[in-house]
């Protein structure tokens, strides 16, 4: 479930990405015409996407530790044969598959940013800025 879960994450984060940052053309040669730099820019984009994915992950963290602790406190129980006592549901937290998730979502996401960035700064100056 893990493994379903993430590849669908990423594959939504590298696409969003992509689309950003291919969308945003005209601001980079914008950005060249003033006399940045082409690492610079990739640099930008690089970071923005960073700091994207990890506000998103602690976003994510909170709306996960929250919902953990709701339903270990909502007293949801089942049985687990016919005979048996209810058995109170509790949820674990895996902090070592939160961290993970995170890392590569972030290493996904600065890679997501900085590959269409590098495309765009490398157009000539008036390319970029007439792109539509």
């Amino acid at each position: 479930v893990t493994v379903v879960v993430m590849a669908v994450a990423l594959l939504s984060v590298m696409n969003t990405l992509i689309k950003s940052v291919s969308e945003r053309t005209r601001e980079i040669g914008t950005l060249r015409s003033l006399g940045f730099l082409r690492r610079q820019i990739v640099m930008l984009f690089a970071v923005e996407g960073g700091l994207l994915a990890i506000l998103s992950c602690l976003v994510g963290l909170i709306a996960t530790v929250t919902l953990v602790w709701l339903v270990n406190h909502a007293g949801i129980t089942y049985k687990a044969g016919m005979l048996s006592e209810p058995i109170p549901l509790r949820l674990m937290p895996v902090p070592g598959t939160y961290l993970a998730s995170a890392v590569i979502l972030s290493v996904i996401a600065v890679a997501a940013a900085s590959v269409p960035a590098r495309q765009a700064a490398r157009m000539k100056i008036p390319d970029a800025m007439g792109h539509v």
